[in-house]
């Protein structure tokens, strides 16, 4: 049996892998430099074991990013739609625990 180009084309435009491939490398870029932050971050002595649940959020931020690029690549838009809502979510949730008392909303 073969597959249904309509419902799930497996050819894809040569334009249009050059463009996901772009957006991709783009979103690797944004990836990297998060990757520094996180770096220069655990390299911040901190008080308490409770303290690191800012760098825990940021983390989760870049490895739902980069699982993002890889559909982005593969040309996979549908389910990246989902990871896109838990990104915006945590990047929400980290904004808003860093905007005032830190350790009281990390604790919570």
């Amino acid at each position: 049996m073969k597959p249904l180009d309509d419902l799930l084309p497996l050819e894809r435009d040569p334009y249009l892998i050059k463009v996901q491939n772009h957006f991709s490398d783009l979103l690797n870029q944004v990836i990297y430099y998060g990757t520094n932050i996180v770096e220069l971050d655990t390299k911040v002595k901190r008080e308490g074991k409770d303290n690191n649940v800012p760098t825990l959020f940021l983390r989760n931020i870049l490895e739902i990013s980069d699982s993002i690029s890889i559909l982005i690549r593969n040309s996979s838009i549908e389910p990246s739609k989902i990871l896109l809502r838990s990104l915006i979510e945590n990047s929400l949730s980290l904004a808003y625990m860093l905007e005032k008392n830190e350790k009281q909303r990390a604790l919570s």
